[in-house]
């Protein structure tokens, strides 16, 4: 049988009250805004990041891996959080995952070598990989329908707004050195008090599930094609963090505040854009928003990697940014939609691992792009890439109308 609200440790008493209602959805949508990929506050000072390992060798690649570490163990760990999200809950997880996200995210504020803060950075891919699984579960186990296509789009808002703020403040800290963007973090541990109340009436213990059901044969083609449409689209996203400030570089822009502030203001497109997803999924078919979401993102990129100077390199960040804001609530409500609910965790937990997977492979992809032809053509070869994706994403949603 599939897993109930109480299983999933919420009261019965609690849910009869739109108080209690409403502290849940802010208890589940506000983690969205510390799930911005861990590499994102930190990204304005990667330049400063490298220079202070500049004599390590490989600087270039090992710098780039080491901020792309949380994807990794996301990749990891993202399974088994929904495994446990299956059997025991997924309110039990939300505590533990953002007290693991503050530690290890924070932790560099201290630590002084490489291999100190690889271990730090995926402590913060466990913590963030536990969060969003149990709270993307949740969702989906709460909502149905419209109303659940406007907590995706909801959330995903936040995430935006997670990217922002995050941009933003670890630009202004950066100016203080590499290591202060990390203190940022610490936040998440303000939300385990929201939580417990929250989630009051069955924090303590979650009834496990006997058995856990099966995804059915019949989906398996829709749910793989998720996956890896989920994966590429990590990737993608990740060269918004590992390419596209040294980009701004290159067209003039050095210090990091001014970075994090560039990245971040048009970061606010993304929320915009994020907010009419819902409306979007009322007219278009998922397919037809997932090709105009990666058509903004190509155009974005190539913008970017063909600017004369900083003020068109920014208006193709902010082209991109319309389809950052639009591609996770997308495939997560599209996923969530035809899911049974007894395999919602792992099906979720595998959802999150691929993410992150594409965003740890997405500088090895595009750095021997750029370090053997520059930048620009590493980012003209992801639009290229995306430019391909719509097309397939068209293709099928015109097959799927006409057996409809």
């Amino acid at each position: 049988m599939a897993e109930t609200a109480e299983q999933a440790g919420i009261g019965a008493s609690g849910a009869k009250t739109e108080t209690g209602a409403g502290l849940r959805q802010a208890a589940l949508l506000l983690p969205a805004a510390l799930m911005t990929p861990p590499a994102v506050a930190i990204a304005a000072s990667m330049p400063d990041f490298h220079a202070a390992f500049a004599a390590t060798p490989n600087a270039d690649l090992w710098v780039r891996v080491i901020l792309a570490t949380p994807a990794l163990f996301i990749v990891l760990f993202a399974p088994v959080a929904g495994y446990l999200a299956d059997r025991i809950g997924r309110v039990p997880l939300l505590s533990v995952g953002a007290l693991v996200y503050g530690l290890g995210g924070s932790a560099p504020l201290l630590l002084d070598t490489l291999p100190a803060i690889f271990g730090a950075r995926a402590l913060l891919g466990i913590g963030t990989g536990t969060l969003m699984v149990a709270t993307t579960s949740l969702i989906g186990d709460l909502y149905q329908g419209e109303a659940r296509a406007k907590v995706m789009g909801r959330q995903g808002a936040l995430l935006a707004v997670g990217s922002i703020g995050s941009m933003m403040l670890g630009g202004a800290l950066g100016e203080l050195g590499w290591r202060a963007p990390h203190g940022l973090f610490l936040i998440a541990l303000l939300l385990i008090p929201l939580f417990r109340v929250a989630f009051a009436g069955g924090v303590a213990r979650s009834q496990p599930q006997q058995s856990a059901g099966s995804l059915p044969r019949g989906l398996m083609p829709a749910v793989i094609a998720l996956f890896t449409l989920n994966l590429l689209s990590g990737a993608a996203y990740f060269v918004m963090s590992t390419q596209v400030p040294f980009r701004i570089v290159e067209l003039g822009l050095e210090r990091p505040g001014l970075i994090g502030l560039t990245i971040g203001a048009t970061a606010a497109i993304s929320v915009a854009s994020a907010m009419c997803f819902k409306a979007m999924h009322s007219r278009w078919s998922p397919f037809t928003v997932g090709a105009f979401t990666y058509a903004t993102i190509a155009a974005g990129y190539g913008m970017l990697a063909l600017a004369p100077s900083v003020f068109w390199g920014v208006t193709g960040i902010s082209i991109a940014m319309i389809g950052m804001g639009l591609f996770a609530p997308n495939i997560q409500n599209w996923l969530l939609s035809i899911v049974p609910e007894e395999t919602r965790g792992r099906m979720v937990g595998t959802l999150t691992m691929t993410m992150f997977l594409g965003m740890f492979l997405s500088p090895l992809i595009t750095q021997p792009i750029a370090g053997a032809f520059g930048l620009s053509a590493a980012l003209l070869a992801v639009s290229a890439g995306l430019a391909g994706l719509v097309l397939v994403l068209l293709l099928l949603g015109a097959m799927a109308s006409r057996r409809q």
